[in-house]
């Protein structure tokens, strides 16, 4: 050993050459996962991009390959460059509260259109006819009079109930309209949102790496036509 040199020992692992196992612990590359057999960690070196071993996991599918891919949005394998700011836009507070608002619109107006389905406005003119008619020609028996207008006036309520209803339908529709405007403004401003470019290239990227790894034709031609539908030609 040269003067001034430090000597190599077990406490001082930094300085050692020895390679420890299982990887470099300082820089995490080691799984995270723990053995079954022994109960501690494990001491294999994680797959690329991952935190476990083949073993534990880390040779599964992923994504697109992965039989239960759900859309991107839900998938916790977004590439690195936009997971941040998908984090980012999924926490946003204001988007998070024009979605709830929206939701609340959507949620009533399905229930006005429901209520307006139960009886329709030829019924209620058809029944209030027919209480018409039934007072004129009871006009001269006053208690069957007073039972045809009584049944009168409920229909009449009814109907204005209705045009309530329509009323309230119409002021909803144009909230969630104003509220579905602002949302995709949000969206903008967070950059959430494709330019007609830009889904060309992602999905002239994505067309490409589907020639290249799937040789099957009568599958290549149903994913070429389904790619078509998304850009609205026809697939050659």
């Amino acid at each position: 050993m040269m003067a001034g040199e430090e000597p190599m020992s077990e406490s001082n692992p930094l300085k050692s050459k020895v390679p420890l196992k299982g990887g470099n612990i300082m820089q995490g590359e080691r799984c995270s996962a723990t053995a079954n057999r022994t109960g501690k960690r494990c001491q294999n070196k994680p797959v690329r991009g991952l935190k476990v071993c083949r073993i534990h996991g880390g040779a599964s599918p992923r994504g697109i390959a992965a039989g239960g891919f759900k859309h991107g949005m839900y998938s916790k394998y977004l590439p690195p460059r936009l997971l941040s700011r998908f984090a980012e836009s999924v926490g946003d507070p204001e988007l998070i509260a024009l979605t709830q608002e929206a939701a609340v619109a959507a949620t009533r107006i399905g229930e006005l259109l429901s209520e307006l389905d139960r009886e329709g406005a030829s019924d209620l003119w058809s029944q209030a006819r027919k209480a018409l008619a039934e007072f004129e020609a009871s006009i001269n028996d006053v208690a069957k009079a007073r039972e045809a207008l009584t049944d009168l006036k409920a229909i009449l309520g009814r109907g204005a109930a209705m045009v309530g209803k329509w009323t309230e339908l119409q002021s909803w529709l144009e909230t969630r309209g104003r509220i579905v405007e602002k949302e995709a403004r949000r969206q903008k401003d967070l950059q959430m949102m494709m330019t007609v470019e830009q889904a060309g290239v992602l999905i002239g990227a994505v067309a490409e790496s589907v020639k290249r790894h799937v040789t099957d034709r009568k599958a290549l031609v149903a994913i070429s036509a389904d790619l078509g539908k998304l850009l609205c030609v026809d697939a050659a």
